[in-house]
């Protein structure tokens, strides 16, 4: 584990502010153990392997929903542009009925 994710976690723990139902004294020593245990536990290591692969799979799954969620607005806004009805989304079936009609408009067009 990387030095400085120990020194921050260390930190935090230290931060926790003590129950009022505990000595100041032996809160600081709970906590300061807490915090060596934390900083050296191996479980600790394979979860923040763990955290690094979840967060970089969840950054791949935003940046594909991102895309689709884009071009889905920039039909949604042609659909609505096309037929007036500013304040209105399409059913997502009925939008790409009607953008493949579009398209088809278009090919016949060009040829």
């Amino acid at each position: 584990m990387p030095a400085n994710l120990r020194e921050t976690l260390a930190q935090q723990v230290r931060e926790i502010p003590c129950p009022a139902n505990i000595s100041p004294i032996v809160w600081g020593m709970a906590v300061k153990e807490f915090a060596s245990l934390l900083a050296s536990s191996p479980e600790l290591a394979e979860l923040q392997v763990e955290n690094e692969r979840l967060r970089a799979e969840l950054a791949d799954k935003q940046a594909a929903f991102d895309i689709r969620w884009n071009a889905n607005m920039r039909a949604i806004k042609r659909w609505q542009e096309a037929t007036g009805r500013t304040m209105t989304w399409p059913d997502h079936a009925d939008l790409c009925v009607w953008l493949m009609e579009q398209l088809e408009a278009k090919e016949s067009q060009s040829k």
